[in-house]
């Protein structure tokens, strides 16, 4: 079983895969990503610096 960090990680990995959330758009805020996956500013944090390091050009 994924952490919470690694669930949301994966859930907007794919949408950024899938062109749900496009490349060229900002990610929704921390407070938004708060919300949307009712999680801490921690979990959320630690989901965007993997999501990071997957997309680094």
């Amino acid at each position: 079983m994924l952490s919470k960090y690694q669930q949301i990680y994966e859930d907007l990995k794919q949408k950024i895969e899938k062109n749900e959330i496009q490349s060229n758009t900002f990610l929704p805020s921390e407070n938004e990503l708060m919300n949307i996956y009712q999680s801490s500013r921690d979990t959320i944090r630690k989901s965007l610096s993997l999501l990071q390091l997957t997309f680094r050009n």
